[in-house]
């Protein structure tokens, strides 16, 4: 499977914002989940460089997680798309 995401976050003071474009690829074997090599950054526009985004395998599951400012509210929206072999 390979998993696209294009995310954005905007910090709700509006004074802080970021964009992530990436791309990765994911293989199921025996019901493991295992990420073919590692996530391709296509392109990356921050603020704040403590934040940040990327695919983490847990489990049986393929999570986007998003980090940004402990003490900050951040709207983060996502667009995911993916193509599998069935």
């Amino acid at each position: 499977m390979q998993l696209t995401a294009k995310i954005t976050g905007l910090k709700t003071n509006e004074k802080e914002s970021a964009s992530y474009y990436f791309t990765g690829a994911f293989r199921r074997s025996k019901g493991i989940i295992t990420q073919i090599d590692s996530t391709l950054m296509i392109a990356q526009s921050v603020d704040t460089s403590s934040w940040s985004a990327t695919f983490a395998v847990k489990g049986t599951n393929i999570l986007v997680q998003v980090a940004g400012d402990k003490a900050s509210i951040i709207d983060w929206r996502a667009v995911l798309e993916s193509i599998k072999n069935v």
